[in-house]
């Protein structure tokens, strides 16, 4: 075994501890241990296997720190995860200096914080291990940084000698200082991470809970980041401007809830619009509630229309209710996502021909449909007045799914949907005005979406691979559970188009009608009787089409 070079024991919920025996293996360059969920701390000696080029350690969500003697492992390539210590005095860490004793002492307090003085690792150690390449992660940080020596980690450089790292991101602790004024927050963490600059070369950057305002000065030299993720850092109210970052290709924000402007300068839009965001391929914007645009200065109109994501390919806006204002995606060509979120963008990027068309321009070159390559759109929990222009579907020529979730102001789907031949999934769910004109071949709309090879209402799936799946009786009912589900007491007018069945138990829920249309109908059998149910009825039209 001496001779082993490889030992892979990753994804084994088994395992709480590594035996001191393994690091006999003298000879091992590859450690892999990741998803250990339970999986405490590793060797105290690790440092002896002088050999190990790589140990991957990431998803090994119990482990409490790293042992001090990971700092003798010069030689290491790959550090998938860097784990600093939460509190040098909780009772847990005993167990790193007294397992071999086979007991802990919940009362020998200032023994556990010897013990972890002389056996947890630090950013010291981490900085010893200039061979790092690839990716790492360091957690814990704002527990550690609450705890150290703040002159002494200011005067280190941690990662500028580290030239192979291409991949780094940095977390903090949830809830880590509930009882800290924001100011003292704010504090300790910019000054933490100012002190943890990483090297130029950095092609990817991930902040999590981090508790500081803004980013320190460094960020803006980091021109080769493709990636950049910002995640849970509740303080969080400035961020670097996208377009400094001309390789930049996938951005992620996510619950940053003071977070109100993308880019406080509004000059470089006005001056060098069409040189922005030209490699930005996903966008992603999540739980930013107070986010209301992308500018914090107004600019005219005509800088919006030219401002535009050229490359953007997914753009998916989360729970940001009031963000109107960004750069228009008429290029998009794989998915748009609105949850929770304002039409608008959508609304001027469709309508960019129109507005591009009124403004005097040199250029004669004829601008493509907006949306016209785009092939998937999620929109969902939209608010009541919310609306869009009645053909905002018919030139997405590429789109191949539509899903529509709880937009309920949304009465129908635009005609002309035939022309969308390339539309495979219709999935409508908690609309009850679209669900009662789409939902089955004898919904008033089911001609405008029968051509759709799957569709699902409501979780029900309507037609499957171009095959209708439901009898004449379930496409009633279903048209009839619209009335169960949200009543029709107040409806004074209903026009009814190529229905062969009229439910009794939805005429029941009519008591107010006034009104009833009846076109095109010429199969549809209502019996007198069922006619007593409209008792406010006074006008009755039947007419049947040429």
């Amino acid at each position: 075994m001496k001779s082993l070079r490889y030992l892979d024991l990753s994804e084994n919920d088994d395992i709480k501890l590594l035996p001191d025996s393994i690091t006999d293996l003298w000879n091992l360059q590859v450690l892999k241990i990741s998803g250990c969920e339970r999986l405490k701390q590793l060797p105290i000696s690790i440092g002896r296997l002088v050999n190990l080029r790589h140990l991957y350690c990431e998803g090994c969500w119990n482990m409490t720190h790293m042992p001090r003697s990971i700092g003798e492992l010069t030689s290491l390539i790959t550090l998938t995860w860097f784990v600093l210590p939460k509190d040098l005095s909780a009772s847990h860490f005993l167990t790193v200096g007294l397992t071999k004793l086979g007991r802990v002492d919940p009362r020998a307090a200032e023994l556990s914080k010897l013990v972890m003085n002389h056996t947890a690792a630090g950013l010291n150690e981490l900085g010893r291990l200039n061979q790092l390449k690839g990716r790492l992660e360091i957690r814990n940080l704002g527990a550690y940084m609450k705890n150290a020596n703040r002159s002494e980690l200011e005067s280190t450089s941690f990662f500028r000698a580290k030239k192979g790292l291409q991949s780094l991101s940095l977390c903090w602790d949830p809830n880590l200082d509930e009882k800290a004024s924001i100011f003292d927050v704010d504090d300790q963490h910019h000054w933490s991470l100012k002190c943890l600059e990483p090297p130029p070369q950095l092609t990817e950057l991930q902040l999590c809970e981090y508790g500081g305002h803004e980013f320190p000065a460094w960020i803006s030299s980091l021109k080769n980041l493709i990636s950049l993720q910002v995640q849970d850092c509740q303080n969080f109210r400035s961020l670097p401007a996208l377009e400094d970052f001309p390789l930049l290709k996938f951005c992620r924000l996510e619950s940053l809830p003071q977070l109100e402007f993308m880019d406080n300068n509004c000059s470089r839009v006005e001056g060098h619009s069409s040189s922005l965001f030209q490699s930005l391929k996903k966008l992603y914007i999540f739980k930013c509630p107070k986010l209301r645009g992308w500018w914090k200065e107004g600019i005219e109109d005509g800088a919006i229309i030219s401002s535009q994501f050229h490359g953007l390919s997914t753009l998916e806006i989360r729970d940001c209710p009031k963000l109107d204002q960004m750069p228009l995606f008429p290029s998009l060509d794989e998915k748009l996502l609105l949850e929770n979120a304002s039409l608008v963008p959508l609304r001027q990027t469709m309508q960019i021909q129109e507005a591009a068309i009124a403004r005097p321009s040199s250029s004669s070159t004829p601008l493509p449909h907006p949306l016209s390559k785009l092939k998937s759109i999620w929109i969902s929990s939209i608010e009541e007045q919310q609306v869009l222009p009645e053909d905002w579907l018919q030139e997405l020529i590429s789109l191949q799914e539509l899903r529509i979730d709880c937009w309920t102001s949304l009465a129908f789907l635009p005609p002309g949907m035939s022309r969308l031949t390339n539309l495979r999934e219709l999935d409508i769910r908690r609309c009850p005005q679209l669900k009662q004109r789409c939902a089955g071949n004898k919904a008033a709309d089911w001609s405008n979406v029968s051509h759709i090879s799957n569709i699902k209402i409501d979780k029900k799936t309507i037609q499957l691979g171009g095959i209708y799946q439901l009898c004449d009786e379930e496409s009633a009912a279903l048209i009839a559970n619209f009335s169960l589900v949200h009543p029709l007491s107040r409806i004074s007018s209903v026009t009814i188009e190529d229905l062969e069945y009229l439910p009794s138990e939805w005429l029941q829920t009519l008591a107010t009608l006034k009104k009833l249309k009846i076109v095109n109908c010429p199969s549809l059998e209502c019996r007198p009787q069922e006619l007593h149910y409209l008792t406010s009825l006074q006008r009755l039209q039947i007419k049947q089409r040429n």
